[in-house]
């Protein structure tokens, strides 16, 4: 019980904490924000993360981002997002979203791939369910992804 509470309170510190200080807040840019659990294909849960920073100007750019993955205590998977190669789709209405595109890790490519559905409003912003997968060039589940994240300035 010590050890989920411990989890549990380490994402929220994560999600409140330590991301926004990596975020630049203008106008024209959304975030992404959010922090859950990426299942490897042995059925073994790892804290995750995930951050991405969008330009909203003229549709939906995504300019960088990562998802993170703490397989073990001292190993970590960070996935950089290969920005140009991301493609956002956000229904009118704004309760769904998905996204795709090219992530790097250790100069491998994967392709990584998200969808959000709105769980509700808050002054700061929507929280979404997001889940996806990052998936090897032969098509093979590297991790499954489940996260709540929390998007502003969504327009």
């Amino acid at each position: 019980m010590k050890k989920a509470i411990y989890a549990i309170s380490m994402m929220v510190l994560l999600l409140v904490v330590a991301v926004p200080v990596l975020a630049v807040d203008d106008a024209d840019r959304t975030h992404l924000r959010g922090a859950g659990i990426a299942i490897d294909n042995e059925n073994v849960s790892h804290k995750s993360g995930i951050w991405i920073a969008l330009n909203t100007t003229d549709g939906y750019e995504v300019k960088r981002g990562f998802i993170f993955v703490i397989y073990g205590f001292h190993e970590r998977g960070i996935y950089h997002l290969a920005a140009d190669t991301w493609s956002v789709t956000v229904s009118e209405d704004k309760s769904t979203f998905t996204a795709e595109g090219k992530v790097v890790s250790d100069e491998v490519e994967y392709t990584a791939s998200i969808e959000g559905e709105f769980l509700r409003d808050t002054k700061a912003g929507k929280i979404y369910l997001v889940t996806g997968n990052i998936v090897d060039s032969d098509g093979n589940i590297i991790v499954d992804l489940y996260y709540l994240a929390h998007v502003e300035n969504l327009s």
